[in-house]
């Protein structure tokens, strides 16, 4: 008899820099069951929490347009430390290179 170990794929992290005030550039996504539908919204956190010079590290979540309903171009989850010492999550568009630079 023989077994095959399943391991769960680790994701790999990335880490991105803020480069300016980012609170309107990060959101949440919520899915509506019964309508299959989804839609992003902003974070609503006070914008002294999400200025230049923040580290944010993905986890390896992402939302897909063929995938995630409400969703127009790929959007990675990330967590960060505001400058208020709390811990947030949200998903950015890591194209947009005026907000965001990837540090790895």
């Amino acid at each position: 008899m023989s077994s095959t170990l399943r391991q769960k794929q680790i994701a790999q992290q990335s880490l991105y820099l803020s480069k300016m005030n980012f609170y309107d550039h990060i959101f949440t996504y919520n899915y509506n069951l019964d309508t299959n539908k989804g839609t992003l919204g902003k974070m609503g956190i006070a914008t002294s929490h999400t200025c230049s010079g923040l580290l944010l590290k993905t986890n390896g979540r992402k939302l897909l347009p063929d995938v995630n309903p409400g969703v127009s171009t790929m959007l990675l989850m990330v967590g960060f430390a505001g400058k208020d010492g709390h811990v947030y999550t949200g998903f950015i568009d890591p194209t947009q290179s005026q907000m965001f630079r990837p540090l790895s």
